[in-house]
């Protein structure tokens, strides 16, 4: 009869893994190396007489292994009601309720073992006979376009004998440079097949949204104009966890944060019909963007910095990065005009007019501070 009732539920799942493994080389030696400048906006150049097909001339620079996998899954349901009334100017009241339970998960382990220190040639990995690459900017003017490097299949068929070379090759580096906090924390990830959990490099997220509307629809005749539209207003309460691990002199910190808000977003729109040919459309909302999970991840890594070669202190005593679990919604109060004239029943000329009142852009920052900890 007069009352409709409807709803929905739903369940989404995703999830998005991708493994790399990748050598790097370097040359043996710097060329002297040709230059042209400013060709079509850029630069070419090539390696002099560099023998660059000679296998003897590439080094080993390094091994990289990657495991990344993000996924996230959500529930979303929703209840409306549209009832028709005996009230001449607002024939039609809608109300409704929304729920919306998400959870987000981003974990990014990897590890590298900077071996050009041993000088080791590309040629004497495991991977076999090295192949040229040719045209490798695909059409690009450079005139430096083939190099030396291990067959894409022969590295992913020997990732267990790179992974158990790579660790050799770092402990024979920490005997070469004992002091290099770095070699030996590299060393400590190659120690096992599986590339370690890295806590540092990842986040959870979960986010729940509890929503209620209510908004009348109404029509009336102002001056022989006729004018309807609807006005109502909606209720959001955010409620989100996210957790994740700071880095503070090495060590893991677990990090939680938690917010709570509510937002509530008038809308009110409204249609001047003039004559069956000229109608004015006005309207007013108000709308929300959240910030994205990886924005809002606590995580801090802080890390101090080396003193010089010469015992010199850095310029910066450490450096870090990470997210604001304090981020809110980017705002818009939203203000829209339109001028339709319909000429025919397949034509039409319009105009309309905009404004957005915009606050709560979120951008990434670079800052200087003084630390009463880390300087």
């Amino acid at each position: 009869g007069r009352a409709t009732l409807s709803g929905d539920f739903a369940y989404t799942y995703s999830k998005y893994q991708a493994r790399e493994d990748s050598v790097d080389a370097q040359l043996a030696t710097a060329p002297t190396i040709n230059v042209d400048w400013d060709v079509r906006g850029s630069a070419i150049f090539d390696l002099g007489g560099y023998d660059i097909e000679n296998p003897a001339n590439t080094l080993w620079r390094g091994y990289y292994q990657r495991d990344f996998i993000t996924k996230g899954d959500g529930y979303q349901g929703r209840v409306d009601l549209d009832l028709e009334t005996d009230i001449g100017w607002l024939p039609r009241l809608q109300f409704g309720i929304r729920a919306t339970d998400r959870t987000s998960l981003l974990q990014n382990n990897n590890r590298y073992a900077y071996t050009a220190g041993l000088g080791l040639r590309l040629d004497s990995l495991p991977t076999g006979q090295l192949e040229l690459i040719t045209d490798g900017y695909r059409g690009d003017p450079q005139r430096f376009q083939n190099w030396l490097a291990a067959p894409r299949q022969s590295i992913r068929d020997n990732v267990e004998p790179l992974r158990q070379l790579s660790y050799t090759s770092l402990q024979q580096l920490v005997l070469l440079f004992p002091n290099d906090s770095g070699i030996r924390e590299s060393l400590g990830k190659f120690a096992t097949e599986e590339i370690p959990f890295d806590p540092f490099n990842g986040f959870r997220a979960k986010e729940a949204t509890y929503a209620a509307y209510a908004q009348g629809k109404y029509e009336f005749d102002l001056g022989g104009v006729e004018v309807d539209g609807t006005m109502g207003v909606r209720i959001v309460n955010t409620d989100g966890t996210y957790s994740g691990f700071s880095r503070v002199d090495g060590q893991p910190v677990a990090q939680v944060a938690h917010q709570n808000y509510v937002d509530v977003l008038p809308s009110f729109l409204s249609r001047f019909r003039f004559s069956p040919q000229l109608q004015m459309r006005l309207a007013y909302t108000q709308t929300r963007t959240r910030p994205g999970f990886g924005q809002l991840n606590p995580s801090l890594n802080i890390t101090r910095n080396n003193p010089g070669p010469d015992g010199s202190p850095p310029l910066y005593a450490a450096f870090g990065s990470g997210g604001n679990p304090d981020l809110r919604p980017l705002t818009s109060k939203n203000y829209d005009a339109t001028l339709e004239y319909y000429f025919s029943e397949n034509g039409s000329v319009s105009i309309a007019g905009f404004y957005r009142d915009l606050d709560g852009f979120i951008s990434n920052y670079t800052r200087d501070v003084v630390d009463p900890v880390y300087g």
